[in-house]
Order: structure tokens, then C-alpha cells, then sequence
């Protein structure tokens, strides 16, 4: 995860670019993955580098990403009608879908320039059988000015309004933990999902069956439980990668 583990908003978390770059130079690949459907890998990329990290636009997946990749598995050149961001619009036609006015699928991400009237095409297309797919399913995310709404928002209020019940492709759905495991390209059973949300990050790497470590760094609590337990708890970032490459070596 990026946002509560590598940095808090617009501020790095102490630690945290050190603890990947130790990481990479002891050959422990790093894959990022983020519910954030608003930007584009490179634009993370850009982030991340001036916060002192290396990390390249090709090892980091969005949802906005995963959810192209959802689509384009259904069959060739998906037939679609985009609520939400730019970014979430062009990353589905570069991916090869098509934008039409009699879609199989409403793909639903926000915006946070939305007006109510942008979502009266999506509900005739969802009440004449349009499938509802949605990059995550957030309902707000925290920021320095407060909370946000995010995705979950949006879903909440089509499902509503017609009764139908959406797809969602983002943590902790299988859909974009099995993009970041082909991305690895290694055994998930070599893969281990740090992450800062209990809901999300580790109620999806147990599910995709992979190790996970919760960093009290973000969301979480020292002393949050819930039905779904991390393999590990760590301090941060910086703590997690000393105890990983430590485990490393003894292999």
C-alpha cells in the first residue's frame, strides 16, 4: 500500500523511503498498490520520487488499472460508460475499451467536480442492464483538510437508485491483489502485502492468500482486531523491512 505505509497525504513517512530502498538492494521486488483511481501510475511515480523513492510507474497499479484489466478479461474492446475521473476514462480506452451510448458496463470511479445530473445516464444504462463495475469501493478517504468522498459514495447512491448491486475491483477484492502477483512474477506463497488498513489491505492479502503486515503508521490501531488478522504487526515501514530482510538472510 502507498498512502499510510510510504507517506501520509503529502508528507513522507520517516523511514519509509530508506526501508524500500533496502529492500530493493537486497533484492526484494516492490510492487504499489493503491485504490486511488484519480491518477495515473506515472503520476505516483512522480510523487513518490520526490518524496526519495525509486519506484517506476511499471511496478505500481491502480485500481483504475485493475478495473481495465477486469474488463478487458470479459472479451475483446468492452462496450462502457464512465462516472468518474478523467484519469479513470482514458485509462479504460487506452486499455481498449469503447465509450457508447448502449454500454454493457457502467464503470464507476468519482469526481470530485461530479454534479448529481452527471449520474442520470448511468442509471438509464444500469435500468436498461448495464452491469455496474467500480474501481473501489471507498466510501470517503482522509486528507489533510479532512475526509473526502470517494467511490463507495457514488456506488452507494447508483445502487440505490436502481437496485443493482455493483462489482468492485479494488482492495480488498482478488481482482487487483492477482495484478500486483503477476506483476512480481513469483509463488504468492514469496509475496507479503504491507499494508495500513485492516478492511482493505489485509482482509485482501489473506483472501488472495498471501502473508500480510499491518503498519500502525496509517489507519490502523496497535490494538485494532478484526475477523481477518495480519500474519504480522510492525511499527511502520521501516520496522517491517528490517525484520523482512533479517528473515531473508536467514533463508
Amino acid at each position: 500500500d502507498m498512502d499510510g505505509v510510504l507517506f501520509r497525504g503529502d508528507a513522507v513517512i520517516e523511514g519509509s523511503a530508506a526501508a524500500v530502498r533496502d529492500l530493493q538492494n537486497h533484492g526484494v521486488g516492490v510492487v504499489c498498490l493503491t485504490n486511488n483511481a484519480r491518477g495515473t501510475p506515472e503520476d505516483c511515480e512522480r510523487k513518490l520520487k520526490g518524496m526519495g523513492f525509486n519506484l517506476r510507474a511499471s511496478n505500481i497499479l491502480t485500481s483504475g488499472l485493475a478495473t481495465a484489466r477486469y474488463l478487458m478479461a470479459q472479451g475483446t474492446a468492452p462496450e462502457i460508460h464512465v462516472v468518474g475521473s478523467a484519469v479513470l476514462r482514458q485509462t479504460l480506452l487506452d486499455a481498449g475499451a469503447i465509450e457508447s451510448e448502449a454500454p454493457d458496463y457502467v464503470v464507476v470511479g468519482v469526481d470530485l467536480d461530479m454534479k448529481i445530473s452527471d449520474l442520470t445516464p448511468a442509471i438509464r444504462h444500469l435500468t436498461n442492464g448495464a452491469d455496474l463495475i467500480a474501481s473501489n469501493g471507498d466510501v470517503v478517504i482522509p486528507t489533510s483538510a479532512g475526509p473526502e468522498p470517494e467511490t463507495g459514495a457514488v456506488i452507494a447512491f447508483l445502487e440505490a437508485a436502481t437496485g443493482c448491486v455493483a462489482t468492485v475491483i479494488g482492495k480488498p477484492q482478488p481482482e487487483i491483489f492477482e495484478g500486483a502477483i503477476d506483476l512480481l512474477g513469483v509463488a504468492r506463497e514469496e509475496i507479503v502485502m504491507i499494508g495500513d488498513t485492516l478492511a482493505t489491505d489485509i482482509v485482501g492479502a489473506n483472501a488472495a492468500g498471501l502473508c500480510s503486515i499491518l503498519v500502525a503508521s496509517g489507519n490502523s490501531k496497535p490494538a485494532e482486531t478484526g475477523s481477518h488478522e495480519p500474519t504480522a504487526r510492525f511499527a511502520d515501514l521501516r520496522v517491517a523491512a528490517d525484520f523482512l530482510i533479517s528473515e531473508r538472510s536467514l533463508v
